[in-house]
């Protein structure tokens, strides 16, 4: 008797089906683990520059603003969409680029697509001995399409950081509770 050798059509079909769930996990998990990346390096980017802001205001014996600011560099505590650091000679929170420009110490790239901020402060003044010129704030880096994933980053009155992710809630002196808003 003669044998046939290969697949039939209800296999075939089977293993494709097969192969286009296991893709679509895959796809799942690579999403969470993109938004994750994106929101650790956003919240690592704000930490080191609250440290670089914090040095600069000493080392120039000036007032070093530090927020996240619109499209017309105007600083804001919800949604901001570029992280700036600047010389703000006349305190509104700003950065001018006319003639009688501000000096501006770093202008990041755009946040991407996933993350979103909020914060307690519209902006950070360091001062030239390296305080905190307002009051404490707290900056919260979270998305929030598939489950909270959130980082914050703590600043005290000494001009001292913390970076807290959510899996750290509860130790290492950040905050218990949820991390998204």
């Amino acid at each position: 008797m003669n044998k046939m050798l290969g697949v039939t059509l209800i296999e075939l079909i089977v293993a494709i089906i097969i192969g286009m769930i296991l893709m679509s996990l895959g796809t799942l998990s690579l999403r969470g683990f993109l938004i994750d990346n994106a929101i650790d390096n956003a919240s690592g980017d704000f930490f080191n520059a609250v440290h670089s802001a914090r040095s600069q205001a000493i080392a120039l014996g000036s007032t070093v603003t530090l927020c996240y600011a619109n499209s017309s560099k105007s600083c804001v505590s919800n949604n901001g969409q570029q992280l700036q650091m600047f010389i703000d000679t006349d305190n509104d929170g700003v950065l001018k680029t006319t003639a009688t420009a501000e000096v501006s110490l770093m202008n990041s790239l755009q946040l991407g697509q996933y993350i979103s901020i909020t914060s307690n402060q519209q902006l950070l003044r360091f001062s030239p001995d390296g305080l905190l010129l307002n009051a404490g704030t707290t900056m919260t880096f979270y998305n929030k399409e598939s489950g909270c994933r959130a980082a914050k980053v703590i600043v005290d009155l000494s001009g001292s950081s913390l970076l807290c992710k959510a899996s750290d809630a509860g130790i290492n002196g950040c905050p218990s509770g949820s991390y998204c808003p």
